[in-house]
């Protein structure tokens, strides 16, 4: 679904609004006061299939909104009317459903429930942690959580840590079946590697999740903290994760990686690339680690094993990586530290004795403990999942069909991208935001450059010392950009390049003169830089000149936008290279 909505967003004039909306900001506010809390007893009943279907609109919307920087009213009428909460009772209500319940009902699954019904209960999980995610990623949302319920989201995320130590074969190295194989493939094998798939997937946004509340821990009651750091010991269960590397795998002579929720093959010029799920454990780690005020919560660090542990992960901390990620270098820096000795108390001293009072949890407490669920999975197997399940998913499908024309409304046609292939590979596309406020952009100004062919490409070469492997490349000439062919760029936003089917963003921050008199002070011309060789397959160097007469402005801030593009260059990586060993 994200990529479908990437792609979208990139067909569309302005990569900002889709032509197309599944639901109003009034429509999605009716829709969220409707959203309640249900027990594990009514997962699969008429009341939760309407609610499944609500949170699957919503999270479409959610995510359609964020990736076009629009007004995240979802997100907004969420918090405003206290249903984070909700959200996540129902994550917790569907795990015991799943790990008490659903066994008894394999069998039945696999051979007499439709399969509409059976797909919406086995990715309800899914759907709900994918809207989790966007909320969550902004900080005021988890403060509207609670603090109990940040908990049992603490714990959730870690429990989905420990399931990829593990792996299903399925996942880890699934089988090559021919078109033989797949027909005559049994009813419960296929659906459980369907929920191990989907379970996994579900395991990649829990990574997600925890970076998000480590990343807002000052922000959150300090129980959440130490809940990660001290009674979970994250970064501990994180290390594992990070050696074991569950997102990715090959398949004969095919590496892959999960990467925009599904498996991707693996280019060999982008095999040095971090993918999205490595990015965020490292975060992570980083945010648990290179922190000073949680790096004293840690239990990693007041055991041996737990250190050993951490300092496993220098090894790791290439040149490559550090580049795509510079943050890192703190991280590297605190593990540096450690390994010399430095930690958070003297050694030889014992730590403070503690009095440490863990936040009780009632939601799950919530939770029927003690039940007879074989019981609660016959009744279930006679009413929701009986004859009254083939009448629902029926009038389901009315939903779930604009569900469908929303999505494919988002698709690009087809032709669209073929249609000027013989142009494109000459024409660099650039695109511009203007910061409103907040994670809000507007677009700003759209513009292609041309390729100048009568200079030839000069070959690039990068190296990393360290790990020995060198990434080449060449590096094209752009044609000269007449004055005031092209919008000045917003002194505040971000930049937009796309090239041969790769595409690269970076923030733009540029001096903004107060007044057209004070420009004269500014420098007459600047560079602009984005993307990265090894993590976006090209680079962007896009050489800026102030305008003779300024003509654009931030309404807001006053202030003037004094430079326009005016030639450059792009790199692009040689994807016929593989990453190869430099000789020494």
């Amino acid at each position: 679904m994200e990529e479908l909505l990437a792609r979208g967003a990139e067909a569309s004039g302005d990569g900002h609004h889709s032509s197309k909306v599944l639901m109003t900001a009034s429509e999605a506010e009716q829709v969220v006061q409707r959203l309640r809390t249900l027990s594990v007893d009514q997962v699969g009943s008429r009341e939760w299939v309407e609610q499944h279907d609500a949170i699957e609109r919503l999270n479409l919307q959610a995510h359609h909104n964020a990736q076009s920087h629009s007004d995240e009213f979802v997100m907004e009428a969420l918090v405003s009317h206290d249903k984070l909460g909700v959200l996540v009772q129902d994550l917790l209500a569907y795990e015991v459903w799943a790990e008490q319940v659903f066994p008894f009902l394999k069998q039945h699954f696999a051979k007499e429930l439709d399969s509409v019904t059976a797909y919406m209960l086995l990715h309800h999980e899914a759907s709900v942690t994918n809207l989790l995610e966007v909320c969550m990623f902004h900080q005021h949302a988890c403060d509207a959580v609670g603090e109990d319920v940040l908990l049992e989201v603490c714990d959730w995320c870690y429990r989905h840590l420990l399931w990829l130590y593990n792996l299903p074969p399925s996942i880890s190295c699934p089988p090559e079946r021919d078109a033989k194989a797949l027909i005559n493939l049994d009813a419960e094998v296929e659906q459980d590697e369907k929920m191990a798939e989907i379970q996994f997937g579900t395991a990649m946004c829990s990574l997600t999740i925890l970076r998000y509340l480590t990343e807002h821990g000052p922000h959150l009651p300090l129980s959440v903290t130490t809940r990660l750091a001290d009674a979970l010991d994250a970064a501990s269960a994180l290390v594992p994760v990070m050696q074991q590397q569950p997102w990715s795998r090959r398949i004969g002579k095919r590496e892959e990686r999960f990467q925009d929720g599904r498996w991707q093959p693996v280019e060999a010029s982008h095999r040095l690339r971090v993918c999205q799920p490595e990015a965020q454990v490292w975060l992570t780690l980083h945010n648990l680690v290179a922190d000073p005020a949680c790096r004293g919560k840690l239990a990693a660090l007041r055991s041996e094993s737990g250190r050993d542990a951490l300092l496993s992960l220098r090894s790791r901390l290439t040149e490559p990586l550090l580049d795509q990620m510079p943050p890192l270098g703190a991280l590297q820096r605190a593990l540096n530290e450690l390994a010399l000795g430095a930690l958070p108390t003297a050694p030889g001293n014992d730590p403070p004795a503690r009095l440490i009072i863990e936040q009780a949890r009632p939601t799950s407490h919530s939770l029927p403990s003690m039940k007879d669920w074989a019981s609660l999975a016959a009744r279930q197997q006679q009413t929701v999942f009986g004859p009254q399940a083939r009448q629902l998913s029926q009038k389901r499908m009315e939903a779930m069909l604009q569900a469908f024309d929303f999505m494919c409304e988002l698709q690009p046609k087809k032709g669209s991208e073929t249609s000027q292939a013989g142009t494109a590979i000459q024409e660099v596309v650039v695109k511009s935001w203007r910061k409103v406020q907040g994670e809000v952009y507007e677009t700003w100004s759209s513009f292609t450059v041309s390729i100048d062919d009568s200079k030839a490409p000069e070959p690039v070469e990068l190296k990393d010392e360290t790990s020995g492997l060198s990434m080449c490349g060449q590096r094209l000439r752009l044609k000269a950009i007449p004055a005031d062919t092209a919008r000045a760029l917003p002194a505040c936003g971000k930049l937009m390049v796309r090239y041969s089917g790769a595409s690269a963003t970076a923030a733009v921050e540029l001096p903004a003169p107060a007044t057209r008199a004070s420009a004269t002070e500014l420098p007459q011309a600047l560079w602009v830089t984005a993307g990265l060789l090894a993590t976006d397959g090209l680079v962007l160097q896009l050489k800026l000149r102030q305008k003779e007469r300024l003509k654009d402005r931030d309404r807001l801030a006053g202030t003037w936008y004094a430079y326009e593009p005016v030639g450059g260059a792009i790199t692009v990586a040689d994807s016929s290279k593989e990453p190869h060993q430099m000789l020494r």
